[in-house]
């Protein structure tokens, strides 16, 4: 989840009363076949692998082979940065300056990675918006944020494996760079889409078709990993396996019925379900 020049959760395991769904990525060559595990038993890997665990029953795909995702793209804020506490208070301290309370309840009720959506909201007047998006910077650039836990050693694990990585973000370019950069992870991307970059938002799959072509990889063979449903749906529309990780941001319901091909609860836990396919 991310914020272009302006501004940019969740909980269960993604395991329903009805189990985990998982779903491979639509392609021409892909075989998909389904079961569903008797109940007491989920997949370790829904990536390929079916080994029984515990869990509630959940419903498996295959036609997904992971030796073929080489290329791992990420959403930046709420899936590598941890940046939804420095969000909000951002968005408090604004919004309080322009006369609109906002709370916590407030957050949960109007929070969208498309911050106009936010504003609409709100009902704030769209001729404010881009005073209020550059005021949003000025705030958010006293913040200081870490990279959520996990981040590095999922990131080196993935990196060990020979996967290229990369990252698709609503974020500003120059904010995503200078984080990027002093969080130590400058040299660890072979390509960064930020906001700059595209001419349409998330869900649609101009960011990811562009880092694509960049890398030089194919659809078929890569995969997005986000914190949001807009990311899931970026994912599916460009065609490549979706992985959703809740973080801080308060849209886990949404993320979880937006029905990503793996939902893990962390990011450790996303990466090592995908070595684990292999």
């Amino acid at each position: 989840m991310q914020r272009a020049s302006g501004p940019r959760g969740l909980g269960t395991s993604g395991r329903s009363a009805g189990g985990l769904a998982c779903r491979s990525a639509d392609g021409p060559s892909a075989t998909k076949h389904s079961f569903t595990l008797p109940r007491g038993a989920w997949l370790h890997s829904t990536l390929g692998s079916p080994e029984a665990h515990e869990a509630p029953g959940a419903e498996y795909h295959a036609g997904v082979n992971t030796r073929r995702l080489g290329t791992v793209l990420f959403d930046w804020d709420g899936t590598i940065l941890d940046s939804a506490e420095a969000t909000y208070r951002t968005y408090r301290t604004l919004f309080s300056e322009y006369g609109y309370a906002f709370d916590r309840r407030r957050f949960e009720e109007t929070y969208s990675p498309d911050w106009y959506r936010t504003y609409v909201a709100l009902g704030i007047d769209e001729s404010l918006w881009k005073k209020i998006n550059d005021r949003w910077m000025e705030i958010y650039s006293q913040e200081s944020c870490d990279l959520v836990p996990g981040a590095v050693e999922a990131v080196a694990r993935l990196r060990e494996a020979g996967s290229r990585l990369g990252v698709v973000t609503s974020g500003s370019r120059d904010r995503v760079k200078r984080q990027i950069e002093d969080l130590g992870l400058g040299r660890t991307f072979s390509v960064v889409i930020c906001s700059e970059d595209v001419e349409k938002r998330k869900p649609d799959p101009e960011g990811l078709e562009i880092a694509l072509a960049r890398m030089g990889a194919a659809a078929g063979g890569s995969c997005y990993v986000g914190d949001s449903p807009e990311d899931v749906r970026m994912a599916r529309a460009a065609g490549v396996f979706s992985v959703a990780v809740p973080g801080g941001f308060p849209n886990r319901a949404e993320l979880i019925e937006a029905s990503a091909d793996l939902f893990a609860e962390s990011l450790e836990e996303a990466v090592a379900q995908m070595m684990n396919g292999q």
